[in-house]
């Protein structure tokens, strides 16, 4: 993935006439966070998480099918397939649609996803809303397996609460809050919603690397620094 590219807000090209998007977070908010998890978990192909955390489907059955290919086993069921490509029409900003005869989904005329690219796909996807590998909104799971997936979808929305960006328990919220107070950034309440969910997260590690480093620059100056721990540095990589 291009990371300036990211940075500086632009869609990522996959083909002509389909771009993948990272959301603004007025985009999000419109949605709501909950939603917006939602989305990102059923775009990222991974069928433990989909059929277990959102649809809550029984694990013994889910033992039966956990070794068969991904792909294979969410587009085997309508329902499941629908909320994927509505979830993917969120992060194109178009219509996706899933076409039987060629188990494949796509915008427009043009072949989206399918078989051969669903992972590097979402790998895209992934990276474009800053989610680490081991993230995602696994809180969500059902106590009511047998529920059907219209009443599952709608009973998500209560645990809004429960779902947390990664970064010590707190929420997307907080997160932009911070940055909004932050000094010399720019960022304030009336922009931040134009920032993009890659901008943020980047934009909060570089803030959280800095602040480390000017926190500890007065103890090192001082001459209380452990010249055994090392110094923290904030002109560095970002993860993001």
């Amino acid at each position: 993935m291009d990371r300036l590219k990211a940075f500086l807000g632009l869609p990522y090209p996959l083909a002509p006439g389909i771009n993948l998007y990272s959301p603004t977070i007025n985009e999000i908010g419109v949605i709501g966070h909950v939603d917006y998890m939602i989305n990102v978990q059923l775009s990222l192909f991974n069928k433990k998480k989909i059929l277990l955390d959102l649809f809550g489907i029984d694990e013994e059955l889910y033992n039966k099918i956990e070794h068969e290919d991904d792909y294979t086993v969410l587009i085997d069921h309508p329902d499941i397939r629908n909320y994927i490509a509505k979830a993917l029409g969120f992060f194109v900003k178009d219509e996706v649609v899933y076409k039987t005869e060629s188990q494949s989904f796509y915008v427009a005329d043009k072949e989206f996803i399918n078989k051969t690219n669903f992972q590097s796909v979402a790998s895209i996807i992934r990276k474009l809303n800053a989610v680490p590998d081991d993230i995602g909104p696994g809180e969500l799971r059902s106590n009511k397996p047998n529920s059907k997936t219209a009443k599952l979808l709608e009973e998500m929305k209560s645990f809004e609460k429960k779902i947390s960006s990664g970064d010590d328990g707190m929420e997307l919220k907080d997160i932009c809050s911070i940055l909004c107070i932050a000094p010399d950034n720019g960022i304030n309440i009336h922009n931040i919603g134009d920032l993009t969910i890659f901008q943020v997260y980047e934009q909060f590690e570089r803030m959280a690397s800095k602040d480390e480093f000017n926190r500890a620059l007065p103890i090192w100056a001082n001459g209380h620094w452990d010249s055994k721990e090392k110094f923290p540095e904030w002109i560095k990589r970002t993860k993001t």
